[in-house]
C-alpha cells in the first residue's frame, strides 16, 4: 500500500510544481491592470533581492541570534506595531455601504433597532451569509444598548476594530503553527511574511467573510497539526476543536471545506504510510468528524432558522442552486456577471433555475470546445485569479470610499502613486510564487509534513478553475500559502 501512496506523493508534488511555475510566470509575464510592464519591472527588482539573498540572509542570521531566545515577545511587539497601522488603514480607507459588504452591515443594522430583516431573499438565496448577519446583529444589539442614538455609520465603524484583531489574531496563529511544522526561525520568517503582506491592511476597512474567516482556517490548521504532532490521549480533543472550528467557518465561508477536506485526505494518506493496521484510527477519526459535524450543524442551523425566520417556501423562491456559479464561471471573465444573476433569478423554482444553468453550461461548453475551454481555464481564469497581487483590495476599497485621502492615492488605480505600491505588490507576491513554487519542489521525493498545506491550496486551485473565481477569494487562504512560503526557505527537509 505504502508504494502507491508514495507515488501518490510524488505525482501530486509535480503537478502541484507545474502548475504553480505556470502561475508563476503569467505574473511576470502578463501586464497588470493597465501598468503593461509590472511584472518585469517586479521580477528586476526580486532578481536585485535574490542577488543580495547571501548577504541578507546573514544578516537575517545575525539578527536572529539577538533575539532567538525573545522571539516570541519580539514578534509580538512588531504585532502590536502592525495593530496600529491596521488601525489607521481601516478608518482612512472606509468604504460606503455597497455590494455584499454594504448589504450585510445595512441588513444587521435594522434588524438590531427594528427587530426585522429587510431583505429575506437575499439570504434564502445566499445562505452563507446568514451567520456572519446573525454575528453582526448580536454586535450591533450590544452597540445599540450601550449607544441608543448609534447610527448604522457607527455602528459599521465599529465593526473595523474587531476586523482588525482577527486579522492580527490570524497572523499569531499562522507565526504559532509554523513553529509546530517548521521550528521557531522558520515560524518568524512566516510572521514577518504576514506583516508584510498588503491585502492584509487593506481589507482590515472592510469587515467581510475573507478578514472575518482568516482565523477559521487558520485554526483548523492549527488544530490538526497539534493533533498530528502529540502521542498521547489529549490530542483527539484538537482534532475535536479542528471540526467543530471546521464547521463554525463553513458558514461564514463555504470554501472553508477545502481546508477539512484536506485534513481528511492528509489523515487517511498519513495513517496508511504510518501504520500497517490504521483502520482503528481513521474509524475513530471519522466518528469524531460526523458527530461533530452533525452535533455543530444542528445547533447553527436551527440558531439560523429562529433568528431569521426564512421559510421552505422562501428557499424554493430565492435560492440559486450550485450550477449558477459554475455557470458563471465560463462566462468571458469568469467571475462574477449581473447578467448570469438576472438570468438564473428569472425562473421560478430551483429545478428549472438548475435546469436553465445546466443547458447554458452545455451552451459555453460547446461554443468553446475542449480546447477553448482549457484556455479559458488555465489562462483567463487563473490569470484573473492567481497573478492580481492585491487580492483585489485596490478594487473594493475604491469603492465609494468615505472620504477619499492620501492612502488612496497610493492604494487604487487612479491614484497619483499607485505604481509605488503596485510594484511593492507584485514583488511580494513574484517572490511568495517564488518560494511556493521551491516547497513544492523540494517536497516531490514524497515528503509529507507539510502536505496537508499543499493540498489545501492545490484544492482552492481546482476549485478557483470550475468556479466563479475572484482574487479576493485568496485572501482567506493567504496563512496557507505563506507557510508554504515560509517552507520554501528551507533549506533542508525537516
Amino acid at each position: 500500500m505504502n508504494k502507491y501512496i508514495d507515488f501518490f506523493y510524488k505525482a501530486f508534488f509535480k503537478v502541484h510544481y507545474i502548475c504553480f511555475l505556470y502561475i508563476l510566470l503569467l505574473a511576470i509575464a502578463c501586464p497588470y491592470q493597465n501598468i503593461k510592464w509590472a511584472g518585469a519591472i517586479s521580477l528586476g527588482i526580486v532578481i536585485l533581492i535574490v542577488k543580495k539573498y547571501r548577504t541578507l540572509h546573514a544578516y537575517f542570521n545575525l539578527f536572529w541570534k539577538r533575539i532567538e531566545l525573545n522571539s516570541d515577545t519580539f514578534f509580538l511587539k512588531l504585532q502590536i506595531i502592525s495593530l496600529i497601522i491596521l488601525f489607521i488603514f481601516s478608518y482612512l480607507l472606509r468604504v460606503n455601504l455597497s455590494w455584499d459588504y454594504g448589504q450585510i452591515i445595512t441588513s444587521a443594522y435594522e434588524y438590531a433597532r427594528y427587530g426585522e430583516i429587510q431583505n429575506l431573499a437575499y439570504y434564502a438565496r445566499y445562505g452563507n451569509n446568514q451567520l456572519i448577519l446573525l454575528f453582526f446583529f448580536c454586535y450591533f444589539k450590544v452597540m445599540l444598548f450601550l449607544i441608543p442614538s448609534a447610527t448604522i455609520s457607527m455602528c459599521q465603524a465599529a465593526t473595523l476594530p474587531i476586523n482588525c484583531l482577527i486579522i492580527e489574531a490570524a497572523i499569531q496563529m499562522t507565526y504559532r503553527t509554523a513553529k509546530i511544522c517548521m521550528g521557531p526561525k522558520h515560524a518568524f520568517v512566516s510572521g514577518i511574511i504576514c506583516l508584510s503582506c498588503s491585502p492584509f491592511y487593506l481589507y482590515s476597512s472592510i469587515a467581510y467573510t475573507d478578514t472575518l474567516g482568516l482565523l477559521f482556517l487558520i485554526l483548523i490548521l492549527y488544530f490538526y497539526l497539534m493533533f498530528i504532532t502529540m502521542n498521547h490521549f489529549h490530542k483527539w480533543w484538537f482534532l475535536l476543536l479542528c471540526f467543530s472550528t471546521g464547521v463554525i467557518g463553513y458558514y461564514f465561508k463555504a470554501t472553508i471545506g477545502i481546508v477539512i477536506i484536506a485534513v481528511i485526505f492528509d489523515y487517511v494518506l498519513r495513517s496508511h504510510r504510518k501504520s500497517e493496521k490504521p483502520y482503528k484510527s481513521i474509524i475513530i477519526f471519522l466518528i469524531i468528524l460526523l458527530t461533530t459535524a452533525l452535533s455543530v450543524n444542528i445547533i447553527i442551523t436551527n440558531t439560523l432558522e429562529r433568528y431569521t425566520g426564512i421559510s421552505q417556501t422562501q428557499y424554493e423562491e430565492n435560492k440559486f442552486p450550485l450550477t449558477h456559479w459554475i455557470m458563471m464561471s465560463l462566462n468571458k471573465s469568469g467571475g462574477y456577471n449581473q447578467d448570469d444573476v438576472d438570468f438564473t433569478k428569472s425562473f421560478p423554482t430551483v429545478d428549472m433555475r438548475k435546469e436553465a444553468n445546466l443547458t447554458m453550461i452545455r451552451e459555453r461548453l460547446h461554443e468553446r470546445g475542449i480546447i477553448g475551454t482549457l484556455s479559458h481555464i488555465l489562462y483567463t481564469k487563473w490569470r484573473r485569479t492567481w497573478t492580481y497581487s492585491t487580492c483585489a483590495a485596490d478594487d473594493y476599497i475604491k469603492r465609494h470610499p468615505v472620504k477619499p485621502n492620501i492612502l488612496h492615492a497610493f492604494f487604487t488605480a487612479e491614484g497619483k502613486y499607485y505604481l509605488i505600491y503596485i510594484l511593492y505588490a507584485h514583488s511580494w507576491w513574484i517572490i511568495l510564487l517564488m518560494l511556493v513554487v521551491k516547497s513544492t519542489f523540494q517536497h516531490i521525493n514524497g515528503q509529507d509534513h507539510i502536505f496537508v498545506l499543499h493540498l489545501t491550496v492545490f484544492g482552492l486551485l481546482l476549485f478557483l478553475s470550475f468556479w466563479e473565481c475572484n482574487p479576493r477569494y485568496l485572501v482567506l487562504f493567504l496563512p496557507a500559502l505563506i507557510l508554504i512560503a515560509a517552507d520554501g526557505l528551507c533549506s533542508e527537509y525537516y
